[in-house]
């Protein structure tokens, strides 16, 4: 953030560099007004807290609270509600190489959370499977 802060700082001091010896002799005045107030306010920017420039830009009215933010979460879907609204093909399990060739009783295309929180993995649930000897019915199931 210090370099993006200092970067603005810089920028103003080589327009005034740069640009001056363009400029016609009236012009000037007006010229170093507009280039020594940039300087200040981006000096002011560099110096001054976060918390001030809130304050002075008037970005705290936009934020939200922390109550209203903790609601908003407690609010939000979690990952097995929101599955529902996603199609086939938005699903990891469903599109990867690895598990696409699964059958649909070891890979559901909805996940519960019985299933997937203290149970063993899709992946592991077919390899069991098939070192119990029933590769064929991993494969065809």
């Amino acid at each position: 953030m210090f370099l993006v802060e200092l970067s603005s700082v810089l920028l103003t001091v080589m327009g005034l560099i740069f640009i001056r010896p363009s400029m016609a002799d009236s012009q000037l005045p007006t010229f170093r007004a507009q280039m020594s107030t940039l300087i200040l306010l981006s000096s002011a920017v560099l110096v001054l807290p976060l918390g001030i420039l809130r304050y002075v830009c008037c970005t705290c009215l936009c934020q939200q609270s922390k109550a209203s933010l903790s609601h908003a979460y407690e609010k939000a879907p979690d990952y097995y509600t929101a599955q529902y609204l996603w199609p086939r093909r938005s699903k990891y399990h469903m599109t990867n190489p690895a598990y696409r060739g699964l059958p649909e009783s070891l890979n559901p295309e909805n996940l519960k959370p019985s299933t997937t929180s203290s149970g063993p993995s899709i992946l592991q649930r077919a390899q069991t499977q098939a070192l119990q000897g029933n590769f064929n019915e991993a494969i065809t199931n």
